[in-house]
């Protein structure tokens, strides 16, 4: 959550009988959209000798990265944590059996190389002489007790959809992990992949509390975290890719004001900072001091209702308020215009599962009033519209949703809430009537819509249910290749947008604003940051 999932991620898999190694061909996804802008040099003189540019010197190491985050941490607990700025601290000190690269390829990581003999066999070969951060050396017994941990109804984890096909886990010696699945299950390799689908040592959980106690074999350890103060790491000697990382530690600092990480960047008090406001994207990037790294990404807004109780229960006043949003204008003012409007779901354009149902293309006020009055609510009706206080994004959409309905009569109060508060009010108690959040990081169209919109879903926060919804989603996800997939992503989105238990807004361009200095940093599609494995300071 801005919920921000993680979890996240853009790689689009086929289930195949294959074995990848780790220097071999990964998957390819689609294309991300090119945002950099490109340079042209001068040419020199000819009457006047050009030396040749000197060879950038190799990585230094050494330094404190200091990055600016628009949340505060909220939630440590790697099998539990849900949003976006734990997330950050975590994929830091824990890592997956998979991971996914800057070009949203997967490729190995504490499992060095698998095999799919089958559809319902993978095989996984993990690496040898892998440390915990407590000096344990990594085995198979780890990695059955971390999956079995997910999927474990009692722990709570919402990451357990992720595992739910694997109905056994079979561990012949201490470096070969057999999973054998219930049915065949194609975003397995994506969910492998998730950066919060980690690793821990056996019986961790029963010896500690893992919301203060954090093991893992990622490049960092973690040192402490001081509430709306700071999230430190520090560099681990041991890990398993000898000379990595270069830095001696990365310190997170939360700013949630989006001024203020504007700010600290241009002064250089951060060498980083994340979430880059739209509106100072243009600006930043005349900046000769600072890089901008980024593009169209993973993440989204969007509004969503309630459906337990009266007035959203009632379709007809769910598809009115769609009805009266403008998405285009949405995008402009409150991207400014550095984003893409969402019409109708919320997978991306450059997705093989893209699908516009041209549903909520432009406004219609007149179709909504019938709406409305068809209803029972001619006249309209009052309700509050929750956000998270530290995303002025969403307090900024919720005045123009409150806008737009104004002329249907219905009167709207935009709450901010504090982001630990919030988290709870969706995930635990659904106090909410009306709430706007952000979601990022899916890497397929199953992790886009089973957790939103299975009766079952773990992220299904407004108790969406359709059983012809259901079936497609689970019938999807046995599939193999994306050719017999689309269809039925087709006509989920299509009956979610004419259902309207949420309404999408926009796709944003995200951005990461760097100091020149900073180096090695590769932005992730899916907003993770594991490439501050390879970021060093050129000072």
């Amino acid at each position: 959550m801005r919920i921000r999932s993680m979890n996240q991620t853009v790689a689009f898999l086929v289930l195949a009988v294959l074995l990848l190694s780790a220097g071999c061909a990964p998957q390819q996804a689609t294309p991300i959209p090119a945002t950099a802008e490109p340079t042209t040099a001068a040419a020199a003189p000819t009457a006047v000798p050009v030396s040749p540019t000197p060879a950038p010197a190799g990585p230094k190491y050494g330094g404190v990265l200091k990055v600016a985050i628009q949340a505060d941490v909220a939630g440590l607990d790697i099998f539990t944590a849900s949003s976006y700025s734990s997330a950050l601290v975590l994929e830091q000190v824990y890592e997956s059996l998979l991971r996914f690269t800057p070009e949203m390829k997967i490729e190995p990581c504490l499992a060095e190389s698998y095999e799919i003999p089958d559809a319902l066999t993978y095989i996984l070969h993990l690496r040898k002489g892998v440390k915990f951060h407590n000096g344990r050396e990594m085995t198979a017994a780890d990695v059955k007790y971390s999956l079995e941990r997910y999927k474990n109804p009692d722990v709570g984890s919402p990451r357990a959809v992720y595992v739910d096909a694997i109905e056994t886990i079979e561990t012949p010696d201490d470096y070969t992990v057999i999973l054998h699945l219930s049915y065949p299950f194609s975003p397995l390799l994506s969910y492998l992949a998730n950066p919060l689908l980690a690793i821990v040592p056996e019986g961790i959980a029963e010896e500690v509390d893992l919301r203060t106690t954090l093991i893992g074999t990622g490049p960092f350890k973690f040192v402490e975290n001081i509430p709306n103060t700071r999230t430190v790491v520090e560099k681990n000697p041991d890990y398993w890719d000898t000379g990595k990382p270069y830095l001696d530690g990365i310190e997170f600092i939360p700013l949630p004001e989006d001024r203020s990480r504007t700010d600290n960047i241009v002064t250089g008090n951060v060498d980083y900072a994340d979430q880059i406001p739209q509106k100072d994207i243009d600006i930043l990037k005349q900046n000769p001091d600072i890089r901008l790294e980024g593009g169209l990404a993973t993440l989204y807004d969007f509004l969503f209702f309630n459906l337990r109780n009266p007035p959203f229960n009632n379709m007809k006043v769910r598809q009115a308020i769609s009805l009266a949003l403008d998405r285009k204008a949405m995008t402009e003012a409150v991207l400014y215009g550095h984003g893409y409007p969402l019409t109708c779901g919320n997978i991306p354009p450059w997705s093989w599962a893209f699908y516009d149902c041209g549903l909520y293309d432009k406004p219609d006020l007149e179709k909504a009033k019938q709406l409305l009055t068809e209803a029972g609510y001619a006249d309209g009706f009052s309700a509050v519209l929750k956000c998270g206080a530290p995303y002025k994004a969403q307090i900024d959409a919720g005045q123009m949703v409150k806008e737009a309905v104004a002329p249907l009569g219905i009167q709207l109060e935009v709450v901010p809430v504090e982001w630990g508060t919030y988290i709870d009010d969706l995930l635990n108690t659904h106090n909410f009537e009306m709430g706007i959040v952000g979601w990022m990081g899916a890497t397929d169209p199953d992790e886009w819509l089973y957790n939103h919109y299975h009766s079952k879903g773990q992220y299904n926060l407004w108790a969406y249910s359709n059983p012809r919804v259901d079936e497609l989603l689970d019938k999807a996800r046995t599939l193999v290749t994306e050719a017999e997939r689309k269809p039925l992503y087709d006509e989920i989105q299509k009956t979610v947008a004419e259902e309207a238990p949420v309404a999408y807004f926009f796709l944003y361009e995200q951005y990461e604003a760097v100091r020149n200095y900073v180096k090695g940093y590769r932005h992730m599609p899916n907003q993770t940051k594991i490439t501050f494995v390879d970021t060093w300071l050129d000072k």
